[in-house]
């Protein structure tokens, strides 16, 4: 009898959520712990009700992850995985993907059902030549995104349409594949360092050679 009322109360202490107050500055109570540092609305109903959550913008996010906005479901502030990057979709307007009628395959966004059943948006893509992309990456506008105040990393927009932190976006895939030139500064890198190699080497043999005479 003891172990099943500790059972029990393991089970009640795991699923606790702490409360917090929205009003201390930012989205951000000093009472929540630092997995989960904001203080956000995870009611679904007209009655907001506080919490401390790991998340509140995709910022606060890995580069492929998303923070959750659904209040209908026990994901609200965490950050989650995007499982439809590269997945094959229709270009719609935003009132096309939250359109029940629609089948969700083809939809570049993940979606949730509110209490009246209607659809809502907890994260949209693009659609770019039929593939289901993060970012735009021909639109060298925007730059650098996520700097400071938030708890993902910067990140930059490289091709097909995913992110990379801004030192290591020069060595994707995308970013080789977009800009030739890097592919060929890359190769006379490697050409010229096995080049120096072999030089060092012979004169290496050569002075060794010599020594012995």
């Amino acid at each position: 009898m003891y172990g099943r009322h500790s059972l029990i109360l393991c089970a009640c202490l795991v699923s606790v959520v702490l409360s917090c107050n929205p009003n201390l500055g930012n989205n951000f109570d000093y009472t929540c712990d630092a997995k989960t540092p904001f203080c956000v609305n995870t009611n679904s109903d007209a009655a907001p009700q506080y919490n401390c959550v790991a998340c509140r913008e995709d910022c606060d996010c890995g580069q492929d992850e998303y923070c959750s906005t659904d209040r209908w479901s026990d994901s609200v502030g965490k950050c989650q995985k995007i499982t439809l990057l590269g997945k094959a979709c229709y270009p719609m307007s935003l009132s096309q993907l939250v359109n029940s009628t629609i089948p969700l395959e083809g939809k570049c966004a993940l979606l949730a059902s509110d209490e009246q059943n209607n659809l809502q948006r907890v994260w949209t893509g693009l659609c770019v030549q039929g593939k289901c992309r993060a970012c735009d990456y021909s639109d060298k506008s925007t730059g650098t995104t996520c700097g400071n105040g938030y708890m993902g990393p910067p990140r930059v927009c490289v091709f097909p349409g995913e992110y990379n932190t801004p030192h290591s976006q020069y060595w994707s895939g995308g970013a080789y594949f977009e800009d030739p030139v890097r592919v060929w500064l890359a190769i006379f890198f490697i050409f010229i360092f096995i080049i120096t190699l072999v030089n060092v080497l012979s004169a290496f043999f050569a002075f060794r050679g010599f020594m012995k005479k």
